[in-house]
């Protein structure tokens, strides 16, 4: 419903930043007849190039709130899943202000200019900002200021408002962070020890003019396999090498070098431009891993723990122990996680066909479980008992012809096919794990589903 909708805007103060520099974002919303509303919103500042690989998956709010829907229950019982926390999050925080407070931060640096110190680039992200929770003035209109990292790329800024009365809307805008002259840094993901590769850049030039410009890579933990014209620093930890180009103006350049990975664990790239005569200048700094040259062991272990436990781990012989690591994790095993899903079957109010075997035979199964590993399941000292009043009332449910359906006969409940092979499963699991089963619930030729 249009009443139900907000216009949401938003605008950078400027149509292009630089590196570093705080852009401020001024974000208004009207409701459908254009008049100011007081909304709480979110906004995000996420580096476009990722919608290229994938589209955003939450949805318009509208639609959410909204949108058409069927009828339907849906239940489930997941495991698990351990995954790393994310730690960065309170780096995107940043104040924001409303507008009876005013609008507008200082602005930041944009890095290395004419004339400037030559600030290098290592602060990439794929999120530059978000925050949550920024609530409007009572005109509708908040300020964000955002400090922008080192990327130089576009950014997508996106504001989703929702009201009180649940009133949404949401809206993006576009934003570039560039220089006069850049560097594209061209790099392998990752070096094995004794590795040859031929780290390269791409340089940009962006003015009106052709640029001469000193091109240098300042390499650590590899070192150029030509050594002519390579200058080292003073602890050797570093070699640097230069190379002396012509752009033209709207043109780029390529380059590369050829270096050899060392026995540490990182390699640190270092890419500088400068232009003659103080002109435009960039540089970028990236790390990449340096991995051994090795083939992963693995060991695993299970068992049942209470309280703590000691587990001995053989080291195989031959190992390096001046490279690689040691990893453990921890997770609950699959017989573990199915003790949380079975329980509620137990404790089920009803008790049909479907329920009273689903009340027993995955026991059986989680029960079979704990066997092959030697242990004994919490549910063992029950099962005698609730087999015993189970299979009585699958007795009490089973038809005269000897099928099943999900309640008794006269229920208006007929024989079907997939409950009636559900009960004799249970049935005959039952009697293949040594509980007695009558004979004759499903010796009956009628027993057998049909069709």
């Amino acid at each position: 419903p249009k009443i139900k909708q907000l216009n949401v805007s938003v605008t950078p103060d400027k149509p292009q930043y630089g590196p570093r520099d705080t852009a401020n974002f001024t974000v208004k919303a009207t409701d459908s007849a254009g008049q100011p509303v007081q909304t709480d919103l979110s906004l995000a500042v996420v580096d476009k190039a990722i919608f290229a690989l994938a589209a955003d998956n939450s949805g318009k709010l509208v639609d959410n709130f909204y949108g058409n829907r069927a009828l339907g229950v849906r239940t489930a019982s997941s495991l698990a899943i351990l995954r790393a926390q994310n730690k960065a999050y309170d780096r995107y925080a940043a104040p924001s202000t409303g507008a009876a407070a005013g609008g507008g931060g200082a602005k930041g640096g944009g890095g290395a200019g004419a004339g400037g110190a030559l600030a290098i680039r290592t602060n990439l992200q794929d999120t530059a900002f978000w925050k949550g929770s920024v609530t409007t003035g009572a005109d509708g209109t908040a300020t964000i200021a955002v400090p922008l990292p080192d990327n130089l790329t576009t950014w997508r800024v996106t504001t989703k408002a929702i009201t009180s009365d649940t009133r949404v809307g949401e809206n993006v805008a576009d934003v570039l962070v560039s220089k006069p002259l850049l560097v594209r840094p061209v790099l392998p993901r990752f070096l094995l020890q004794g590795d040859t590769a031929s780290p390269g850049a791409i340089v940009h030039n962006y003015t009106n003019s052709d640029q001469q410009v000193d091109v240098s890579l300042t390499v650590t933990g590899t070192h150029f396999v030509d050594a002519s014209g390579v200058t080292t620093s003073t602890d050797g930890t570093q070699q640097t090498a230069t190379q002396h180009v012509t752009i033209k103006a709207g043109g780029e350049q390529k380059l590369q070098w050829n270096v050899q990975a060392g026995t540490g664990t990182r390699a640190g790239f270092t890419i500088a431009a400068r232009s003659a005569h103080n002109g435009p200048s960039d540089a970028v700094g990236i790390d990449i891993p340096i991995n051994p040259f090795t083939t992963p062991e693995v060991t695993a272990a299970s068992g049942e723990v209470t309280g703590s436990l000691s587990q001995t781990v053989l080291i195989p012989y031959g190992v390096d122990t001046n490279i690689g690591a040691m990893n453990i994790s921890l997770s609950a095993s699959l017989a573990g996680s199915a003790l949380d899903g079975v329980k509620y079957n137990i404790d089920y109010l009803y008790s049909d066909t479907e329920q009273t075997v689903s009340r027993f035979l995955p026991l059986l199964y989680v029960e079979d479980t704990f066997k092959a590993a030697g242990q004994k399941s919490p549910y063992s000292d029950q099962l005698p008992n609730l087999l015993s009043s189970s299979i009585q009332r699958l007795y009490a449910l089973q038809h005269k012809d000897g099928g099943w359906g999900y309640w008794e006969e006269g229920s208006f409940s007929p024989d079907y096919p997939y409950i009636t092979a559900y009960a004799l499963e249970g049935l005959l699991k039952a009697r293949a794990d040594g509980f007695s089963v009558d004979d004759g619930a499903i010796g009956s030729r009628d027993a057998v589903p049909q069709g």
